[in-house]
Formats: structure tokens, C-alpha cells, sequence
């Protein structure tokens, strides 16, 4: 279909546009791609796991989180979502020892 054509030229240049570190055009790209609706869970997935891994480039980590447990509630198995939900524990723990270690 017409959507589903859309969604996947959308993701394909979130991925690319990450690819390249260009992350603030890969999340506009994962929006888009978010947008369209009527796509496979698998699809969503996806596209909710290159929004994370651009926000978390961004330094986003809320929003990376929320993106990843997103992921998680339609695929609570997707190995990489879960990998990189691991790294923002790892990093939030860590800022909060570097804050306590400033003060």
C-alpha cells in the first residue's frame, strides 16, 4: 500500500541520516515513518528502535527511554531495544554518581 511504501522510505532515511550522524534529520524521519499508521507490529518496532537510538545519540534519554519501552510492550523480547534500554541505565546511573561525586 501507499502508507506502508511511505513508512518504509521514511525508515530507510532515518537509518541512513543516522548512518551519517545526521541524528537531528534521523528523528525527523522516524517521526514521519512513526506516523503512518496500519503497519506490522514488527514494523513499529522498528521504528521505535531507531527513534531511541537517535535520541539516545542526542542525549534525549527520557525520550529515549519512553521510545524503548514502547518497543518493548509490543516485542518485549527485541534483543537490541533491550540492549540499548541497558545502556540508559547505565548512563543515567552514572550521571547521577558523576553529580554525587561533584558535590
Amino acid at each position: 500500500t501507499r502508507h506502508e511504501t511511505s513508512y518504509q522510505i521514511h525508515l530507510s532515511l532515518a537509518e541512513s541520516l543516522y548512518q551519517l550522524s545526521r541524528f537531528e534529520e534521523a528523528l525527523e524521519y522516524s517521526d514521519l515513518a512513526e506516523s503512518y499508521s496500519g503497519y506490522s507490529p514488527s514494523a513499529r518496532v522498528d521504528v521505535l528502535y531507531t527513534k531511541a537510538c537517535t535520541l539516545y545519540r542526542l542525549g534525549r534519554d527520557l525520550e529515549a527511554n519512553a521510545a524503548c519501552e514502547a518497543a518493548l510492550e509490543i516485542d518485549s523480547e527485541h534483543a537490541a531495544t533491550n540492549e540499548l534500554l541497558d545502556l540508559l541505565k547505565q548512563r543515567t546511573s552514572n550521571d547521577g554518581q558523576d553529580k554525587e561525586a561533584a558535590a
